[in-house]
């Protein structure tokens, strides 16, 4: 996939400033499209890489976290050349239980992205009492990525809440995570990353699908059936 005006940035134009991030012990985990491209990077094949057209390009960088992160970005992205069009911590009016999201539009190489740091995320946290959910995974280049179980989540949710092209975009993600997560899964269970066993992650991630068949959720699993059930047997067995 080629860089277009509407989505002109990758993961390798941010890596440096996630690098930083995590050099500077700023709590943050990498979400949305370029996570999802991140873990495709580390567990598909060049053919895969291919089918799918990878990797993704974005109009912006979604991070979890708080307003240290995004003020870090900011900070390091105006070292880098970039302008600041615009800066704002905002609350959703209709989910206040969701925190504050940060986000700063810039110009940078003549490009207009933005970089978006939420407290919460929609589909996969609930409330800011409890902490939130899911699991940032330290990779091995150094880089904070959101466990793709708890990714696959949030993007569940995007593809039956966005219209368009963007539910479009994220049924694709959804079929990328679908080949990772059994990968990542093996490689748990085989490496024992320190103290994460996927187990918490997993779980959570075989529930929502199930009532997602069942009905009870409302939405739909945009997956291939044999893509769907590949996934669903590598969750099980990862709990067995």
């Amino acid at each position: 996939m080629k860089p277009t005006p509407e989505q002109p940035v990758s993961l390798a134009d941010f890596k440096s400033f996630l690098l930083l991030l995590s050099e500077a012990e700023i709590s943050y985990a990498l979400i949305g499209g370029l996570a999802v491209s991140a873990w495709a990077e580390a567990h598909l094949t060049s053919a895969e890489y291919d089918e799918f057209n990878l990797p993704i390009y974005s109009k912006d960088m979604d991070l979890r976290g708080g307003k240290a992160a995004s003020t870090f970005v900011s900070e390091e992205l105006k070292k880098a050349g970039a302008e600041i069009r615009s800066s704002v911590a905002a609350t959703r009016k209709a989910a206040p239980h969701m925190g504050r999201i940060f986000a700063s539009g810039f110009i940078w190489d003549g490009r207009r992205t933005s970089v978006e740091v939420l407290e919460r995320l929609p589909g996969l946290d609930t409330s800011l009492e409890d902490p939130p959910m899911g699991t940032p995974i330290a990779t091995p280049a150094g880089i904070s990525l959101l466990d793709p179980c708890s990714l696959f989540i949030c993007k569940l949710h995007a593809a039956n809440t966005r219209p368009g092209e963007g539910a479009n975009n994220d049924a694709k993600h959804l079929a990328i995570l679908a080949r990772v997560i059994p990968r990542f899964l093996e490689k748990v269970r085989i490496t024992a990353l320190p103290e994460y066993d996927a187990r918490e992650d997993a779980e959570r991630l075989l529930r929502r699908l199930e009532d997602c068949l069942a009905g009870n959720e409302g939405w739909q699993v945009p997956l291939p059936e044999k893509a769907l059930e590949d996934l669903l047997s590598a969750l099980r067995q990862h709990l067995a």
